[in-house]
């Protein structure tokens, strides 16, 4: 049995270990160290025998209340190691307030604010008007075959020369719209009367004026455009429409700093053939190197089927060989202020490609009846723009030119007059402008532009 004594020495020493060095004189009377009984008197053994029973029983009674010690006690124990600080109070949360008629009136208001700043659905309407007023001089020889009524026209009746003043308009509804802030759905609607104008009738088409390009039947209002344009991840555009033109499916147009290019001529960068203004099913892809408006390099493949409405695929179709299809590869560079862009275009027979009376007629054709039926075109372009600082009185620099080869197979309705290895006719054409903005005054423009229409270098056979 461990007595009373033996108990409190061990918790003291465990008291001890835990709290660190204390002195003697901190130990309770019945711990200190008993100094050894000397030899003495019996009286003062007597008295030594005295004291020893009396600390014999504090110690046991201190050991009684030791093992009567519980949990509660042990805080009152002098502390290990210095209490740590108290973390600061965190500040009492305010409390709601109540949302009362006016309060909650105020709250709305402010959410509808917010929701105003993000971007909805929105369609913008554009209106373009042109109307035009002139007319046409013919002279030389061909002037006066027609006049003879040598070149006979339709049923085989005299044709008159387009030669009187006209007045003719052209309008233009453009609904753009964009349902993310960064695309684009464009519808144009288009009513106009040049089709029976002066501007692009026989017996040439480099009269033709931008603004009476592919106009529709006189007076009647049609859809011109619909296509749909948006970004893609990595660089990417994607545009694609039922109803599209080349222009919307190129990222690039080497004369799009000009102001308004009179002739349709002009607005084909110099390479009729490589560009073209037809419009059909199509779809294209685009890359740049860099934001719109940024320095960089640009790369584009598109497709256009100028019959791709049609389900026959002997005369229509997409990707078929009635398609009458442009398909183009474009790359070029965008400057601060200048840009160059090289174009190739593979153009399937049945798609025109204008020029010189002979040019046109020269045309691969799948129709029955034509001198050279079937075959196809391969057109290259290149052209750019330079456009200087303002203010300082210099004007914007346009310059393109381009080549086209046609080749010729030995079918349709004129077998043996192509020789069996194929022909080829070479035609070439070029365009220069400067143009001067807000000049003579502001939101004007001064343009001078020359150029030759597609023209026939050489065929074989002739």
């Amino acid at each position: 049995m461990i007595r009373g004594r033996s108990i409190a020495r061990l918790a003291w020493a465990g008291v001890l270990a835990l709290g660190g060095a204390a002195s003697a004189a901190d130990l309770p009377t019945a711990l200190r160290a008993e100094a050894p009984l000397s030899k003495a008197p019996q009286a003062e053994r007597l008295q030594a025998k005295q004291l020893q029973a009396e600390r014999l029983q504090a110690e046991q009674q201190q050991s009684e209340q030791l093992q009567a010690i519980g949990l509660e006690d042990l805080a009152g124990l002098p502390p290990l190691r210095p209490p740590l600080p108290e973390a600061a109070a965190l500040p009492p949360a305010p409390a709601m307030p109540e949302l009362n008629g006016e309060a909650l009136r105020r709250l709305e208001e402010k959410l509808r604010a917010l929701e105003a700043t993000r971007f909805s659905p929105t369609t913008r309407l554009n209106v373009v008007q042109r109307s035009v007023i002139g007319g046409l001089q013919f002279s030389g020889e061909g002037a006066q075959l027609y006049r003879q009524g040598a070149i006979p026209g339709p049923n085989r009746q005299p044709v008159a020369l387009p030669e009187a003043v006209a007045f003719n308009y052209d309008l233009r509804l453009n609904l753009d719209t964009s349902f993310t802030g960064i695309d684009l759905l464009r519808t144009q609607l288009r009513a106009s009367n040049f089709v029976n104008g002066p501007w692009g009738a026989a017996p040439t088409l480099v009269s033709t004026l931008s603004t009476s390009f592919g106009v529709p039947l006189a007076d009647t209002v049609e859809i011109r455009r619909l296509f749909y344009r948006t970004p893609l991840p990595g660089h990417l555009t994607l545009v694609a429409g039922p109803v599209v033109r080349q222009d919307d499916l190129l990222p690039l147009w080497p004369s799009e700093v000009a102001a308004d290019r009179i002739l349709a001529l002009f607005q084909l960068n110099g390479a009729v053939g490589a560009y073209t203004v037809t419009t059909g099913p199509g779809g294209a892809l685009w890359w740049r190197q860099a934001r719109p408006g940024k320095p960089g390099w640009v790369a584009g493949l598109s497709y256009l089927a100028a019959r791709g409405m049609d389900s026959d695929p002997s005369a229509g179709g997409l990707a078929t060989a009635g398609s009458a299809a442009y398909g183009s590869a474009q790359l070029g560079y965008v400057g601060k202020r200048w840009m160059l862009a090289g174009i190739y275009t593979h153009i399937d027979a049945d798609a025109t490609i204008g020029g010189t009376p002979l040019v046109l007629a020269l045309n691969p054709s799948r129709r029955q009846g034509r001198l050279l039926d079937n075959g196809y075109t391969e057109a290259l372009g290149l052209g750019g723009y330079w456009k200087p600082g303002p203010g300082t009185g210099w004007p914007q620099v346009i310059v393109g030119t381009g080549w086209n080869r046609s080749t010729y197979r030995s079918q349709g309705s004129t077998p043996g007059l192509v020789p069996p290895g194929g022909a080829v006719s070479d035609s070439w054409s070029w365009t220069a402008s400067l143009n001067w903005l807000n000049w003579p005054w502001n939101r004007s423009a001064l343009g001078l532009s020359v150029g030759q229409p597609p023209y026939v270098l050489g065929a074989d056979p002739p």
